[in-house]
């Protein structure tokens, strides 16, 4: 019984404040995003997709960079900077692959309207 109590006294004592809690509130959810479209969400989401790639893309290459100056000559250590270099940029080229398509799809569904 002193279960029974512990449990439903909390939830007795909340309900009135469950049946008032829209008192003074707003009707209705405003939007955050700047937009109200399709492509311009994945404009916005590619254009931070993007600023966010290009930091990082610059951070790679400095360390790529490094890693040719600490390599001095040796050829193993050269094949990793070269294959670190390799990946930088194919990340790169992905990142620029996926804004220009991105601009084609927005531009085909602003066609289309």
């Amino acid at each position: 019984m002193k279960k029974i109590l512990s449990f439903a006294f909390p939830l007795l004592v909340s309900i009135p404040t469950l049946v008032y809690a829209d008192v003074g509130a707003s009707t209705g959810l405003e939007n955050p995003l700047s937009t109200n479209s399709v492509e311009g969400l994945m404009t916005l989401l590619m254009d931070i997709v993007v600023r966010i790639g290009a930091v990082v893309s610059v951070f790679a290459l400095i360390y790529v960079g490094y890693l040719f100056v600490e390599a001095m000559g040796k050829p193993e250590k050269i094949k990793t900077a070269r294959k670190a270099f390799l990946y930088t940029v194919i990340g790169i080229a992905i990142l620029v692959g996926a804004k220009v398509i991105t601009v084609l799809i927005e531009n085909t569904i602003n066609y289309l309207k």
